[in-house]
């Protein structure tokens, strides 16, 4: 028993710990069912060993339902008239029973067992009362896989019979001791229900032996373990293994263990095997459904070829001749010969299906520096490859200049370049070159020769030239180079817009006004145009003339003007992209009527010498806009001093100096350009 318990324990350690992790509630039962015969097996198992001491103790209650054809709720069809309880040890044995039966039953009832003989399979000190039950609740559920008998005995399971092609069922499954907790339930539909597939069989099949895998991982629900079943003639299989393949670390994370490895050995090479995969289920059963794999062992070719010469041709062609013994070519099924760029590199196949006989082939060079290898492939095994032989290939002729060279700028200074393919089929690439300016030495932008026919590139929008400029060239395998292709120029779009005009002069005379302005100092700006509106009439500007830069002008003379109007002008620079500046500041200017009103009388002057300043007074009956007082003494020239709205009418200067003499003229500014004459000089003197 000692044995029974070590073995099994083991095998069924990470079973029992990979159910616990897939349903983590300790409160549910662990389910499974089957539609076998007509009939429905359905078991559960306990998720843990409290459980499993509750259910043997207390028992269980099955409800079962059935759903209406045209849907809705499911409706109760039966109910477990008596509690489902495991059958007394005494009735579980007869003559006839298996060695699992005898194993789940001591298992099961473990109780009854004398203490002894527990102490001595599993000892308290080191197991204790907890890691007992535990043994025992995985172990008995382990021994019923096979045995679904065993597993209504133990009262964790039933059949139902009671069965309807196309109905769909609802079974409920609670513990006797709390009927108002729903423990584990199931829903069978018989209309779409097939048995599960068993894994794909995977063979790798070797030198008097065969290597063997399939997944579990995914089958875990359906399948504890498996049988394996090998055939010499395709018909008639017998059984590999006695007992189920279980796979015990497929629960870690580890993608390799997820998976169940076995090697068999092969009487025979050179003659086929078929092998045949069956799952085994937790109702007692073994799946109909299986996967099959067949092939053949061999006797392993103990030479390789060898490359004894490789010859290079002025005509592209690398000549290579190998030896192998003619005593193996029956199991040679072709040569081949692989090819890489460099002794070091990542060989692929150029030429196949060499026959066994040949030594000696032909092969086109496709690179400067060419690698080969001879491979052989034996009608059974692996390959088997030559060492490597350089050959360098023959070529002095560049190719062509790659055409239709094109290219464009964005706003964001993306540069998509692109070109038409060559043709040669030493091709290596194109190399693309580039400058900011047109007639200085370009640099080489891609490290090697690109493959496409295409490239992006960026450039800054901000800052560096306008313009930028591109060229490639074609270079082959030997390093030969085309000549470069046509410039390609290429504008950026302009960010900023030109800078804004100023207008710094405004000439009014009769009947005509003339702007004076300075034009933008943007360097890319194209044209100026000129507007004008009246104020007080129009709310829009109209433009009246547009220059071009090879006008160079920078004034305009409008005739076309009306007396007593206010005019205002503005202009702004458009440049290369279309980009429109600012408007300049807009200056306003009116006709000019040279008609003079009336002169304005002084009424009174009043000198304050302690306090340095004069009074000036005066009185004006028409309606002036402004006036306009100017200022001189005995040692300044007189001048503006100072603008005085019209409501005004007054004056004091307070910054007089003793001992000078001051003159001041006054004169009135009407809304329509006119004006008054000066007054007579008024003078004052301050003593010292």
């Amino acid at each position: 028993m000692r044995n029974l318990f070590v073995f099994l324990f083991v095998l069924c350690f990470t079973y029992g710990h990979a159910n616990n992790e897939a349903k983590p509630d300790s409160n549910l039962l662990q389910t499974y069912y089957k539609i076998e015969d007509g009939q429905l097996l359905l078991r559960w198992n306990p998720a843990n060993p409290y459980l499993w001491l509750e259910g043997r103790k207390n028992g269980y209650l099955i409800e079962k339902y059935r759903y209406p054809a045209d849907g809705g709720r499911p409706v109760l069809v039966s109910t477990s008239t008596e509690t489902i309880l495991p059958w007394p040890a005494n009735n579980w044995l007869s003559e006839t029973s298996t060695e699992t039966r005898r194993n789940a039953h001591i298992l099961f009832h473990y109780d009854q067992m004398h203490p002894d003989s527990i102490e001595q399979d599993l000892p308290i000190a080191e197991y204790g009362e907890a890691g007992r039950l535990n043994v025992f609740h995985r172990l008995s559920n382990y021994i019923m896989n096979a045995d679904f008998g065993a597993v209504e005995l133990a009262g964790l399971g039933i059949r139902d019979g009671e069965l309807e092609p196309n109905a769909k069922y609802l079974y409920v499954v609670k513990l006797a001791s709390n009927p108002n907790e729903i423990n584990a339930s199931v829903k069978v539909d018989m209309s779409s229900y097939q048995a599960p597939i068993t894994p794909k069989l995977q063979a790798e099949f070797l030198s008097s032996r065969v290597e063997l895998q399939w997944r579990t991982y995914e089958f875990r629900d359906f399948y504890y373990g498996y049988f394996l079943e090998r055939s010499e003639d395709g018909v008639n299989f017998e059984l590999v293994n006695e007992t189920p393949f279980v796979n015990v670390y497929d629960t870690t994370t580890q993608e390799a263990l997820k998976s169940f490895y076995y090697t068999d050995s092969l009487a025979q090479n050179d003659k086929t095997y078929w092998y045949r995969l069956r799952g085994a289920d937790y109702l007692g059963g073994v799946s109909e459904k299986y996967t099959e794999v067949s092939g053949m062992g061999y006797e392993e070719i103990p030479h390789s070829p060898m490359i004894r010469e490789a010859i290079q041709t002025d005509s592209n062609y690398a000549i290579i001749k190998w030896k192998f013994p003619e005593a193996f070519e029956a199991r040679v099924k072709e040569f081949q010969i692989f090819h890489s760029d460099s002794l070091d590199g990542i060989f692929s196949p150029v030429v196949e299906g060499i026959n066994p006989t040949e030594r000696e082939v032909a092969v086109r060079m496709r690179y400067n520096t060419n690698a080969y290898r001879v491979v052989l492939v034996p009608y059974g095994g692996p390959k088997k490859a030559s060492f490597p032989a350089l050959v360098m290939a023959w070529d002095e002729e560049p190719p062509a200049m790659p055409i239709g060279f094109t290219g464009t700028i964005d706003s964001l200074g993306i540069v998509r370049l692109a070109w038409d393919p060559n043709t040669e089929e030493d091709l290596d690439g194109y190399k693309v070159y580039k400058s900011y300016f047109k007639e200085e030495e370009f640099s080489g932008i891609t490290s090697k020769p690109i493959q496409v026919t295409n490239f992006v590139d960026t450039v800054d929008m901000v800052v560096g030239n306008e313009w930028v400029y591109y060229t490639i060239q074609a270079v082959d395998e030997r390093n030969n180079r085309s000549d470069f292709t046509q410039i390609l120029e290429l504008k950026k779009k302009d960010m900023y817009p030109p800078v804004e005009p100023h207008i710094h002069k405004v000439d009014k005379s009769t009947g005509q006004i003339e702007i004076h302005w300075y034009n933008s100092s943007s360097p890319d700006v194209e044209s100026h145009r000129l507007f004008r509106k009246v104020l007080g009439e129009e709310e829009s500007w109209t433009m009246i003339k547009e220059y071009g830069l090879e006008d160079n002008v920078e004034s305009y003379v409008d005739t076309n003007v009306v007396r007593k109007k206010v005019y205002a002008y503005t202009l702004v620079a458009i440049d290369d992209d279309g980009l429109e500046s600012e408007p300049a500041q807009a200056a306003t200017a009116k006709v000019m009527d040279y008609g003079l009103r009336d002169a304005i009388e002084v009424t009174e002057v009043n000198l304050m010498e302690d306090q340095k300043q004069v009074e000036i007074k005066w009185n004006y009956p028409l309606n002036a806009s402004e006036f306009w007082v100017y200022k001189g003494s005995d040692k300044e020239r007189t001048s503006l001093m100072k603008v005085v709205s019209a409501e005004e009418m007054e004056l004091i200067d307070q910054n007089l100096q003793k001992g000078r003499t001051y003159h001041y003229y006054l004169k009135a500014f009407f809304e329509d350009g006119s004006f008054s004459p000066f007054t007579e000089k008024i003078e004052v003197q301050l003593d010292d």
